[in-house]
């Protein structure tokens, strides 16, 4: 009985090792997000913006949307915006974030993405508000899909 428990204690300890080991922790992901990154749909599709996460916990870019004028006519424009961000628990959580000019991006106070993967090109990620799913490209990096 006693050899039993032994043998389960050391199975359970090595499988919660290894799971432990698979996951990168919150320091690691930080660390690979810290950069620029091309905002994109997903691998194959053009940017629409860019974002920057900075060592300090800020965030800066941005994304390019569709202003419908006066007159009917709409045109693309690029707006500026800002944040801060942080990982915690493999979740990206983003606040304070707002545009330049003001208005033209929803503020948002709190956006929460979980972190599927990140490698040194690339990075998947959930919006945990609507289940959406979002990509994006390290500045510089070519995606694997010939467009």
């Amino acid at each position: 009985m006693k050899r039993t428990f032994v043998i389960l204690l050391l199975i359970t300890s090595t499988v919660g090792i290894a799971i432990a080991a698979d996951a990168p922790d919150d320091a690691a992901l930080t660390a690979a997000l810290i950069g620029e990154w091309d905002v994109m749909t997903g691998p194959a599709a053009a940017p629409y913006g860019e974002v920057a996460y900075t060592t300090d916990g800020h965030l800066h870019g941005f994304n390019t949307v569709v202003v419908r004028l006066a007159d009917g006519s709409v045109q693309t424009a690029k707006v500026k915006m800002q944040g801060d961000w942080t990982i915690k628990d493999r979740v990206l959580v983003i606040t304070n974030l707002h545009s330049d000019p003001e208005g033209r991006v929803p503020s948002v106070s709190l956006k929460r993405y979980r972190i599927q993967s990140i490698t040194a090109e690339e990075a998947y990620f959930k919006d945990l508000s609507n289940g959406s799913s979002l990509y994006r490209r390290r500045k510089g990096a070519r995606s694997a899909v010939e467009v």
